[in-house]
């Protein structure tokens, strides 16, 4: 054993230091012979030279990284090798980067073409439908919630200046129910939002957050994210004043003024309307960092997961989903899924193990937000080398920086990644820097000699 333990350290050292013996390889263009050593660096598998490349990305790496805050983590991977790892399993506060986490379940658990159905309701006539002949309901129609996180009316937009081009316009259930011929309701229009249970809010966000328009209250039933009725007042009830309006404007009379209730069990449908596929809805939330999508998914999927329309049994089966997918979430904590709450946790090598499991020609890559491009990147990292390199998810909290996504190197190859600071002792503009320079400091990933230069060389005559 020591004597071929010595063999290869010798042979270690022929191999680095230069040839003994030069192996005569094809004729070159110009006619000479081709030699390589038979132990030359020329000769390094792919592996060395990847080890190579890492090695010196974590040179290039190391100044930047050494001002991450002590509650922060980074993971860079590429084609399966761990480039840089900086307390990568450490559970930090995500923000918005745990909505690819929930973006991808939601497709899973839910269907990638299920829809979320909003239905207008009815007492039946004589004939069995809501109406009859004369067209008058003889009492009320109930505008029933099924989770639609996009129910609008036109011109809504829910981020300013930018016009909502995936919704389930409001307009168009008006025009059916106004299709079936009624005229007249003699009662009122109810908002259903049974669907779901009536917690508006998560453990651990702001007030504000609501407040503010960040996040709709939660409800089965919001239309234009409940920020076009009055301050304080039900989604459902801002919904159903919204449905009234919307009959009135089309000839039908409605007597009573728009409430709140749950449709009778002896009522039948008297229109609908779809929303978006849940794949599509996934994209819009990851792309625009969508809080109200997010959410309302979740409660989705713990309706028919396990049976409750809640965040928390949602959440609960979110992490168990990730669990069984083989995703490295043991110390996650998620009690939300758009990532507003202070409470949740997730590690980098949680948020690349998202990333890295969908692949860089995913659909869940594909609605990452770009420098330059309308989305969460838009005006950021403009002027540098990441411009059509990057795809990545912004996460932002008071004190809280986080990025996830791909960099297309300069030398072609894909690299996962995240890096999530967590320190209240540093300013947004300070942490986003952070970001951008390890993402620039990795653009020549690997910097190791081209094929060309490693090619066997003529011999000397």
């Amino acid at each position: 054993m020591v004597l071929a333990v010595a063999g290869l350290l010798g042979a270690a050292v022929w191999w680095i230091t230069g040839p003994a013996v030069d192996v005569a390889g094809a004729p070159a263009p110009d006619g000479s012979s081709v030699v390589t050593p038979l132990l030359s660096a020329r000769r390094a598998p792919a592996w060395l030279t990847a080890a190579t490349g890492a090695r010196n990305l974590r040179q290039a790496l190391g100044p930047v990284v050494s001002d991450l805050p002590p509650s922060s983590c980074a993971l860079l991977r590429s084609d399966g090798v761990d480039l840089l790892g900086i307390r990568a399993g450490l559970p930090v506060i995500p923000a918005s980067n745990l909505k690819p986490l929930t973006a991808v379940a939601a497709v899973d658990l839910l269907g990638a073409d299920t829809r979320l159905s909003t239905v207008v309701v009815g007492p039946p006539g004589a004939d069995g439908s809501v109406g009859g002949a004369s067209g008058v309901v003889d009492g009320d129609l109930v505008l029933v919630g099924g989770g639609d996180p996009v129910l609008s009316t036109a011109g809504y937009e829910p981020y300013e200046g930018i016009p909502r081009t995936l919704l389930t316009p409001l307009e168009l259930l008006a025009d059916r129910v106004a299709a079936t011929g009624i005229t007249r309701v003699s009662g009122s229009v109810l908002g259903d939002e049974s669907r779901y249970d009536s917690v508006r809010d998560a453990p651990g966000w702001k007030q504000g957050y609501v407040d503010d328009g960040q996040v709709s209250p939660l409800s089965a039933l919001v239309v234009d994210d409940s920020r076009t009725g009055p301050a304080g007042a039900p989604p459902a009830a801002v919904a159903a004043a919204a449905l009234t309006r919307l009959l009135e404007e089309r000839g039908i009379q409605v007597v009573g003024a728009p409430r709140v209730g749950v449709a009778p069990p002896g009522d039948v449908e008297v229109a609908r309307v779809d929303s978006p596929t849940v794949a599509e809805l996934a994209e819009e939330l990851v792309r625009f960092s969508d809080n109200t999508t997010a959410e309302l998914l979740v409660k989705e999927i713990g309706l028919q997961r396990r049976g409750t329309g809640s965040t928390a049994a949602g959440t609960d089966e979110v992490l168990s989903w990730a669990r069984t997918r083989g995703l490295p979430v043991e110390d996650a904590v998620v009690v939300d899924g758009s990532g507003l709450s202070r409470n949740d946790r997730l590690s980098c090598a949680a948020m690349v193990g998202v990333l890295e499991e969908q692949g860089p020609d995913s659909p869940l890559a594909a609605s990452l937000a770009r420098p330059g491009t309308p989305g969460t990147l838009e005006d950021r990292m403009l002027g540098t080398g990441l411009v059509d390199r990057l795809r990545a998810k912004t996460g932002s909290l008071d004190g809280v920086r986080s990025l996830a996504g791909w960099l297309r190197t300069t030398g072609g190859r894909d690299v996962v990644f995240a890096v999530a600071a967590n320190a209240d002792d540093l300013g947004e503009q300070e942490l986003e820097r952070l970001e951008e320079r390890v993402l620039v400091n990795s653009l020549d990933y690997p910097d190791v000699p081209p094929p060309d230069v490693l090619r066997p060389r003529p011999a000397v005559p």
